[in-house]
């Protein structure tokens, strides 16, 4: 793990590799809107290479080694 990224319900983190992990409540996870008690690799960024992440109350981003935004969770009022 190089690094950690922690929202109010969910934490994230990014290894050596390129990995995402998540876990925690919410769909600001990734993985729909459901509890992930354990880290847990995103499967929809499973190709790419994630170089830095952020995580706040609702929402989740990370940017990948090509120079790719992603951001995801709870877009009320414009927020992602």
């Amino acid at each position: 793990i190089v690094g950690v990224a922690c929202g109010t319900h969910h934490t994230c983190a990014v290894t050596s590799t390129g990995s995402m992990l998540t876990w925690g409540e919410g769909i600001q996870t990734g993985h729909g809107e459901r509890t992930v008690l354990l880290p847990r690799l995103l499967q929809d960024l499973s190709s790419k290479v994630v170089v830095s992440l952020s995580a706040n109350g609702n929402h989740t981003a990370c940017v990948t080694k090509d120079g790719e935004l992603f951001t995801w969770g709870n877009g009320k009022c414009g927020k992602l």
